[in-house]
């Protein structure tokens, strides 16, 4: 329609009312609102099949999301003022005594995950993380280390049980938990036409740093994975144990309170492993 009124001298926008075909009784205007609305209608159809149908890799939500009050209006307030809906006081010998004295930043309750192929990767796990610790998931290959880890990513959902993270529902609340999370997966995952700086910008403002305080958290980055020296250098050029401090700094940039690292010192040398156990000593406070 507009290659032929092109041709008569007439697409202009003033003429955008006289644009109309008579043969098929249509105009211009009403073809550029079809497509505008055909446009919104298939934009909420694609957000509410990734909701409920995210494939492979996410936590899907009910089909009837959308009319719950928890999904538009999630509770507000500090990290300090939330309470676990999951509390509850274990018992029994399978259970260390809790330590007061520490904020608990991850419940995991009565968590079980069943394969598509019935390979039962976890079974009814029960575990609490508390805040300026490191906790070491220990256990043979098909243990459910790595499950565990993802589950709590929210790459897969659970069979039954859940999890929170200082207070939020990874089933129903996960984007909050992402925005505290930080994760450093076992295979580094880097732009290798990025530099050292370029790669901990795009995190930290992926995270939603704002745009006045990314040269410090950059900055803050780099000094604490020592990798200052390195700002400039393209991530392809780096040795294997930079590599893995690198994506260290990745998970702890843009303030993540809850890092999940999956083997942070695999395929290193043995100097490169003690720099990267001094460097998670030196950054569990407050996380």
């Amino acid at each position: 329609m507009l290659a032929l009124f092109a041709q008569l001298g007439q697409a202009r926008w003033s003429d955008l009312n006289q644009i109309y075909l008579e043969a098929y009784d249509v105009g211009l205007i009403q073809c550029m609102v079809a497509f505008a609305l055909q446009t919104v209608v298939f934009l909420i159809l694609a957000w509410y099949k990734s909701a409920v149908s995210p494939g492979i890799y996410g936590v899907s939500l009910p089909w009837y999301f959308f009319l719950t009050k928890s999904y538009w209006l999630p509770h507000s307030g500090s990290i300090a003022d939330f309470t676990d809906p999951l509390d509850s006081q274990p018992s029994g010998e399978a259970f260390d005594t809790e330590p007061s004295y520490l904020n608990m930043t991850v419940h995991i309750k009565d968590m079980s995950k069943v394969y598509g192929n019935g390979t039962k990767a976890l079974d009814q796990l029960n575990l609490r993380l508390y805040e300026d610790q490191i906790t070491a998931l220990l256990g043979h290959n098909g243990a459910g280390k790595t499950t565990t880890m993802s589950i709590l990513c929210g790459l897969y959902s659970s069979s039954t049980g859940t999890a929170t993270v200082y207070g939020w529902d990874i089933r129903k609340e996960l984007q909050r938990v992402r925005d505290l999370l930080g994760v450093c997966p076992q295979y580094n995952v880097l732009f290798s036409h990025l530099t050292v700086s370029e790669q901990l910008r795009f995190f930290a403002a992926l995270k939603g740093t704002p745009d006045t305080q990314l040269d410090h958290e950059v900055d803050e980055i780099l000094n604490a994975v020592s990798l200052g020296d390195k700002a400039d250098a393209l991530a392809s050029t780096l040795s294997g144990g930079m590599k893995r401090r690198l994506s260290i700094g990745i998970a702890l940039v843009g303030g993540s309170r809850f890092v999940i690292l999956d083997e942070p010192t695999a395929g290193v040398d043995v100097n490169s492993r003690k720099e990267i156990w001094t460097l998670l000593q030196n950054n569990k406070k407050g996380g």
